[in-house]
Parts: structure tokens; sequence; C-alpha cells
């Protein structure tokens, strides 16, 4: 095989690139249009820029199909994308531990199963006290479920 000989000159620096105008509207604008549309998850958008929605108004040339992306620096997650104000689990912020079992002993209950029914069905439940408090507190203090939900005798 042959060898390409070195080259004798050094590469020519690229420039650096301008930035583009976007193509899209303003992200106050673009997020106002997502919230019209009364979509309620991030499946719900994608159902609906694949055009099954037909209800809907459709897709406009100047809103993204993938907001994250083309409002990087602006983006708060598909809550606030969509006006739902949900928020990933992930991205959750709960009460101390100490706090939230302070909280589900004034509920009076005995039992897990009654904590867990009341999660589920009451509405209830402060966005920052966790449904599944062991494992969310596991190593923040979690002992039991009669310890979280029992003052002691």
């Amino acid at each position: 095989m042959r060898e390409k000989p070195a080259p004798t000159t050094p590469a020519k620096p690229r420039a650096p690139r301008k930035p583009r105008p976007s193509r899209f509207r303003d992200f106050d604008s673009a997020r106002a249009f997502a919230h019209a549309l009364k979509l309620e998850s991030s499946t719900g958008w994608q159902a609906y820029i694949e055009g099954k929605h037909p209800e809907k108004e459709p897709l406009l040339g100047d809103i993204p199909r993938t907001p994250r992306n083309a409002y990087r620096d602006q983006w708060q997650g598909w809550g606030d994308w969509l006006g739902t104000g949900n928020v990933a689990p992930f991205r959750r912020i709960f009460r101390p531990f100490e706090e939230a079992r302070a909280f589900a002993r004034s509920l009076g209950f005995i039992s897990p199963t009654q904590w867990q029914n009341w999660c589920r069905k009451s509405g209830q439940r402060p966005p920052d006290i966790p449904s599944d408090p062991p494992a969310k507190y596991r190593d923040q203090g979690w002992i039991s479920w009669p310890d979280f939900l029992q003052p002691p005798a």
C-alpha cells in the first residue's frame, strides 16, 4: 500500500458558524399554541404531530415537532409545554422525610393499604408528598409503614 505524503501546509481553520435564524416562532407563542391544543402528555403530542388528532388544528410550519430540541434554553418539560403542570417523576421535589412523615401521621391511617387508596383515589395528595414513601425515603430515614403512618405511643 502506498502511504499518503504528509501535507506541506497546515489545514486551514474553519470559520465559526453563524447562528441561523430560527424558522420557528418564539417559545412563548409556540407554547401558547401547544396549550390551546389541550393535550395531556408527550404521547398525546406525538400522536398530534403524526396527524392522529384530525379534530385539532394541524401543526403549523413554525411550530417544531420536537420542541425540547428547538427550544433547549427555555425547555421546562412537557407539563410546561402542554400546560398540564405535570412534572416528570425524576424531576419532582419532595418534602424531607420528617415533614412527610408528620403529614402522613396527621391523616390517621393505620395501614399501607389506606395510604395507597388515599393516594390513588382522593386527589388530595400534595405534589411534594410521594405516593411510594418506602422507595423515596429508603436511604433518608425510612423504617417501616407503622413508623411512617402512626405516631409513637
